[in-house]
């Protein structure tokens, strides 16, 4: 035993065994402690990467869908241009080819975006597209025809070509919300 000042007890080799054991648990249990927080560290890493991936996805399709929808706005925008010449009495006569390219392209904005429209257009106003989409020439024909006499007028689908537009703007104002 060694004594160093009086009053202090000695410290003994069992003492430091007890200690060294104490330490060797503490730093076992240790270990463990990080063993598992390296672990979690990587789980959530993985979980982080993994939302990160979702959420770029879901970027990417939400810039895909703004650029579908501005294109879409663009394309009725000059229909409705072109029509609304026609329609508000100045009788300009529109090309077969100037009328074929907007039945295209209204049949192209219907087809890629079904699902927004269901709700949108009645079922009236889809035959009425679907008419002018046939045969576009026919609604601004200076004398009417035989298909006119059944088909609904020009105004009608100028209309719809309004309210297909506003529902674009709305859906992009919505998403950027």
């Amino acid at each position: 035993m060694i004594s160093l000042r009086a009053g202090v007890r000695p410290i003994t080799i069992e003492d430091l065994t007890t200690k060294i054991e104490e330490l060797t648990a503490t730093s076992g249990r240790l270990n463990t402690e990080i063993k598992n927080l390296e672990k979690e560290v990587a789980e959530n890493q993985e979980a982080l990467d993994s939302a990160t991936a979702i959420r770029e996805k879901e970027l990417a399709e939400l810039n895909a869908e703004e650029k579908d929808a501005l294109q879409a706005i663009s394309a009725l925008k000059s229909a409705i241009t072109v029509l609304g010449k026609h329609h508000g009495g100045a009788f300009l006569q529109v090309s077969s080819s100037t009328m074929s390219g907007i039945a295209a392209s209204i049949q192209n904005q219907l087809t890629k975006n079904a699902d927004l429209f269901k709700g949108v257009l009645t079922h009236h106003e889809r035959r009425a597209l679907a008419a002018f989409i046939q045969a576009p020439q026919d609604y601004f024909d200076a004398e009417p025809t035989f298909k006119q006499s059944y088909a609904p007028q020009s105004g009608e689908i100028f209309g719809i070509l309004k309210q297909m537009k506003e529902t674009f703007e709305t859906n992009l104002a919505d998403t950027k919300i």
